[in-house]
């Protein structure tokens, strides 16, 4: 589940429909925010500042959390918990990440040799960051997770 950023105001819901993580541009940066659809409200403010937009906002399939990009590092907001963590300190600033079906993992293109990037997989926690491709001399487009 991925939404784009709108540049202004933008609302992504989740799987479960039960929040809206929800964008707001304002001056020079956004705030990030979740939204309790049940209960018409607020629940959390999570981040002030600079997003990369281009990247956008994925939701895990179970709607526990989402993740988002601040230049090339990666935050996790958790539904029912204030504050955020980093989970990836650098990725390729123009991709995209993706859930596993079951939302355990995350895949993501890093660069590994000047323009080049592989694809890693981590947690959606960031933990057991591995490189599965190891061709740096490739360019890798638009990888997906094999069913």
């Amino acid at each position: 589940m991925r939404c784009q950023i709108a540049g202004t105001v933008g609302s992504c819901p989740s799987p479960n429909n039960a929040y809206k993580a929800n964008t707001n541009n304002y001056g020079n940066g956004f705030a990030v925010v979740l939204f309790n659809v049940a209960e018409n409200r607020i629940q959390e403010s999570y981040y002030e500042g600079k997003l990369n937009i281009y990247v956008g906002l994925n939701w895990a399939p179970d709607s526990s959390h989402f993740l988002f990009t601040v230049d090339s590092s990666v935050y996790r907001a958790d539904v029912g918990k204030p504050g955020i963590y980093q989970v990836i300190g650098y990725k390729d600033p123009e991709w995209p990440l993706q859930f596993s079906t079951d939302g355990t993992y995350v895949m993501y293109l890093k660069p590994v040799s000047g323009a080049i990037a592989d694809v890693f997989v981590a947690t959606s926690a960031g933990t057991g960051e591995r490189n599965v491709t190891n061709a740096p001399i490739a360019q890798k487009l638009c990888p997906r997770w094999r069913k």
